[in-house]
């Protein structure tokens, strides 16, 4: 189910037991909010924090946009960055419409000066708790636009000091290994270069508080990129205890000459939760990725089923 909040300006994507909230603050920036349990009623999901203020840091900084674009003073990982016919590298998107079909949210976002689009496409399936991002870019303009780097969306747990993350690595004979860190104030690049996924790097990531998650006990945010070629999931934190994971093509040795008139769609991020449930006796790591795994695929399967799609290849 997706609607829209025409008094707090937030859009509201909910499955059966979890919720995504995101919308504009007062400087018309649109920014994530809430993804968690479903909650009771609309008015119980928060809006949007306004202006954000702390000592000698950018302000700019300190948002969490939705779909950030390269421009101004922004340090984190873009999500879009591109070069004009003139040589700008500055995107500044500007809310223009929006639509809502078939468990579909579209929101259309404009430069502020070129004429270039950028659309974010929400898939919701209801009964697999599913949330699919994917994004697609528009040049309307006469001349072409290089495309520097394309992600599929952003994740932003809630804050937190203690989040662990969980990948997979490997080798022959040696296919999905564990892989676990606790996230510092840094930023860990998870990718591949090889122009394939395989049992070396696998598009799939899993965060946990205080690493105290198990099979059945504890609140897990996970999620997996629908793409086979080069890709790459960044995950930083900053001192402000802001976690922020971007999941995408991988932008080593890419460049897309976006020629006019033409578009270009990123492949799908499918993100999950696991809700907290009932205290139970302890299970190992890998009996909870593969609780997580289990329920990716058999999400995606349904998802792709329904609506014929094939996961992006390239």
């Amino acid at each position: 189910m997706i609607y829209y909040n025409e008094k707090n300006k937030t859009w509201i994507l909910e499955t059966r037991n979890t919720a995504y909230v995101f919308g504009f603050n007062e400087t018309q920036s649109l920014n994530h909010i809430y993804y968690g349990a479903k909650l009771i009623t609309e008015s119980d999901y928060p809006s949007a924090p306004n202006y954000l203020y702390y000592p000698f840091s950018n302000s700019e900084g300190l948002h969490q946009e939705e779909y950030m674009a390269w421009s101004k003073a922004k340090y984190t990982e873009p999500c879009i960055k591109a070069t004009f016919h003139d040589n700008v590298r500055d995107i500044v998107l500007l809310f223009n419409n929006y639509s809502i079909n078939d468990n579909v949210l579209e929101i259309v976002l404009k430069d502020s000066y070129y004429d270039f689009e950028v659309k974010l496409i929400y898939s919701v399936i209801y009964d697999c708790d599913l949330i699919i991002k994917s994004v697609k870019v528009t040049n309307n303009s006469d001349e072409p636009i290089i495309i520097e780097q394309i992600l599929s969306g952003t994740l932003f747990p809630p804050k937190g000091n203690d989040y662990r993350l969980t990948h997979l690595g490997g080798k022959w004979a040696r296919e999905t290994q564990l892989q676990q860190v606790n996230i510092t104030n840094a930023k860990l690049v998870l990718e591949s270069r090889t122009g394939t996924t395989s049992h070396n790097a696998n598009p799939f990531f899993m965060l946990d508080y205080k690493g105290e998650a198990n099979e059945d006990y504890g609140k897990v945010y996970y999620g997996t990129l629908a793409f086979s070629g080069n890709w790459k999931i960044t995950i930083e934190k900053d001192s402000c205890n802001t976690v922020k994971v971007c999941a995408g093509i991988n932008n080593f040795d890419f460049l897309w000459n976006l020629e006019s008139g033409t578009v270009f769609k990123s492949p799908d991020l499918d993100l999950l939760i696991k809700v907290s449930g009932r205290p139970a006796e302890i299970f190992t790591n890998t009996s909870l990725i593969m609780c997580c795994q289990r329920n990716i695929e058999k999400s995606l399967e349904k998802y792709y089923t329904i609506l014929g799609k094939q996961p992006l290849l390239m």
